[in-house]
This record gives C-alpha cells, sequence and structure tokens, in this order.
C-alpha cells in the first residue's frame, strides 16, 4: 500500500467518523428536545398538584387539629371522659 492510498484510507474513515459524530449528535439533539417538553409538562402537572394542594391545606389543617384533640383525650381518665361527655352532650 503506498502512502497515497493509504492517506485516501484515512481520509474515507475520518470523513465516516466525522458523518457519525454528526449523526449521533442531530440524535442527542433530538432527544434534548423531546424531553425539555416533558420537563415543560411536567413543571405545568407540578403546578397544578400544588395549587390544589393548597386549596385542601384549611381542611387538612382542621382534621389535624382534631385528631390530636381526640388523641388527647383519649389520655384523660374515665371519670373525666364522663364529665366531658356529659358537658358537651347538653
Amino acid at each position: 500500500m503506498t502512502s497515497k492510498e493509504f492517506l485516501l484510507r484515512k481520509k474515507i474513515f475520518f470523513k465516516i467518523f466525522i458523518i457519525r459524530v454528526i449523526s449521533t449528535l442531530e440524535k442527542i439533539k433530538t432527544e434534548a428536545s423531546e424531553i425539555m417538553q416533558k420537563v415543560e409538562e411536567t413543571d405545568i402537572v407540578l403546578n397544578e398538584v400544588e395549587k390544589v394542594s393548597h386549596e385542601y391545606l384549611p381542611m387538612a389543617k382542621a382534621c389535624s387539629s382534631i385528631f390530636f384533640t381526640l388523641s388527647s383525650l383519649s389520655t384523660v381518665n374515665k371519670n373525666r371522659s364522663k364529665i366531658y361527655l356529659f358537658l358537651f352532650s347538653n
């Protein structure tokens, strides 16, 4: 093989390599675009979830207060429980 043939083969292999790199970069660009679109969709969904969560926050706080109030009442002895029941049932 002459040096001219060697250089010609190197040039061909280099062109093939460049074509593969460009093809890979185009594929990555397409995938990045799809990922960015999904990120935008996810942001929209997360904002919606946050908005709905804030709507239920007052109810959650009220339920939490009721739970801990009832939980603390269970520690009161039976006589006090009867007094509370008597007071609140009238």
